[in-house]
């Protein structure tokens, strides 16, 4: 595969810290979310992208900003993560998982105080598609943004949302494979016995 434009999840909050829902909290990073941030600029050191979009969130901006090391930063609300509503800044125990499941299995219905799934996908994929395509034609770009967002590129190109989800400050590449786009994680991979819950 060649890769066109990567995607990076944002460092470490406290919110990541306490097993906490981000959403539409914004929260900035921690000194251990500097250092995923940091961790991540070092893996694509020598990529030079031609661009980098973050979420506007705090926390995607502060990652977006070490990664680029004084270039230009575009930020978008767009890319922010799925708007939990009332779950941002709750606990992911067993009893809210379970609840917000809901929501994921009936992607038409708003969650209280946020958005659809269905709204979030038609919000963040054609900017994802818009991302990708600029890449095509301009060279390799950096996308800095959630773990929802993550989560839905690996449903919407394996159908499994788990697929490439990635720890604080991972990277996804996203490319060409004989004429197909693929996509792989290639720093920080969420494997499948540690938790996957995270949406935001």
């Amino acid at each position: 595969m060649i890769p066109v434009l990567y995607i990076i999840r944002h460092g470490r909050t406290s919110y990541n810290q306490k097993g906490l829902f981000r959403g539409e909290a914004d929260i900035p990073l921690t000194k251990e979310g500097e250092h995923d941030s940091e961790e991540a600029a070092k893996e694509l050191e020598g990529e030079d992208p031609s661009f980098i979009v973050s979420s506007d969130k705090t926390r995607a901006e502060q990652t977006a900003h070490i990664l680029a090391n004084g270039s230009e930063v575009q930020t978008t609300p767009v890319l922010r993560a799925w708007n939990l509503g009332h779950f941002s800044g709750k606990p992911k125990n067993k009893e809210n998982l379970k609840e917000l499941q809901k929501y994921i299995d009936n992607p038409e219905l708003p969650v209280p105080d946020g958005e659809s799934l269905q709204e979030f996908r038609d919000r963040v994929l054609p900017a994802l598609a818009e991302a990708f395509e600029h890449a095509t034609r301009v060279g390799t770009g950096f996308v800095v943004a959630h773990s929802s967002v993550i989560h839905e590129i690996g449903n919407q190109l394996y159908g499994d949302h788990k697929s490439l989800v990635v720890k604080p400050g991972g990277i996804v590449a996203i490319g060409i494979d004989n004429g197909e786009i693929s996509a792989e994680r290639i720093f920080k991979p969420l494997r499948d016995h540690e938790s996957a819950a995270s949406v935001s």
